[in-house]
């Protein structure tokens, strides 16, 4: 999405579904881990050119994962945001500083990533 001046104002992508759904554990610390990150509801990007992204982060049942994936377009290139998110609190592109944090955080093993089992999960977080 543009911060200054396209051509309309918008981006032209803007009409279709961008997601990823993520599955986290019931477990104390991947609960607090994702109390954490769906206290803020949306978290956002700057380029330099201008230009930004808005990721937009929610729980969903594992009904509405799999209706999210079937219309979902992909994420087109920018999973790393959400690896961010994850593991920062934050977005932080691999050429930003990223603060050193007292205990470091670990994006979710690849077990953890969401494949829809057909039951509903209380940790699926939608971003």
């Amino acid at each position: 999405m543009p911060n200054r001046g396209s051509w309309n104002g918008r981006w032209s992508g803007e009409k279709n579904l961008y997601c990823v759904v993520r599955n986290f554990s019931d477990g104390k610390k991947a609960r607090e881990k994702t109390d954490k990150i769906l206290a803020s509801k949306s978290y956002y990007y700057s380029w330099s050119d201008g230009w930004g992204a808005s990721v937009e982060v929610k729980q969903v049942t594992g009904q509405e994962s799999r209706q999210y994936k079937k219309q979902s377009k992909g994420f087109c290139g920018y999973d790393w945001m959400i690896d961010s998110i994850i593991c920062h609190g934050e977005i932080y592109a691999s050429h930003e500083e990223i603060p050193v944090l007292t205990k470091p955080a670990s994006p979710p093993s690849s077990g953890q990533e969401a494949t829809s089992t057909g039951r509903e999960k209380k940790g699926e977080v939608f971003v």
